[in-house]
């Protein structure tokens, strides 16, 4: 498994970023699964370029067999929504092509290549914003 957090997609650096994934990917070729631990976005700093290309990586992992999990950041919140909201719709209509993406907005227990993950992301209950 191969965990990536913090990315804070901007603009400014985010061939930088997208590099980086990509040596960490190739670097460990045999690693089946990709879990992203949030915080895509800087707090206010919604980057719709750098988060849009950012989900493009996403997508070209998962159509390479990757597993990806994509957990919300506490940056990733804006009110009462997380910013990859939007992606996670298009995503859907990609149906069973991309279906090794996941996204985890509430705490779950998955096994995952054989180990118990607990996967909790930044999380509150609906209508109890914290």
């Amino acid at each position: 498994m191969l965990f990536i957090g913090d990315v804070h997609a901007t603009s400014k650096h985010n061939q930088g970023i997208l590099a980086c994934i990509d040596q960490s990917v190739e670097a460990f070729p045999n690693e089946k699964t990709i879990i992203f631990l949030g915080d895509y976005v800087y707090h206010f700093t919604y980057d719709r370029k750098a988060l849009l290309q950012l989900f493009k990586k996403i997508i070209t992992l998962a159509q390479q067999g990757k597993d990806v999990y994509i957990l919300a950041g506490n940056h990733d919140r804006i009110q009462d929504h997380f910013v990859y909201e939007e992606a996670k719709q298009a995503f859907d209509l990609f149906g069973d092509e991309i279906h090794h993406i996941h996204f985890v907005t509430e705490p779950v227990l998955k096994n995952i290549e054989g180990i118990d993950c607990l996967l909790f992301p930044y999380y509150y209950p609906k209508g109890n914003p914290v």
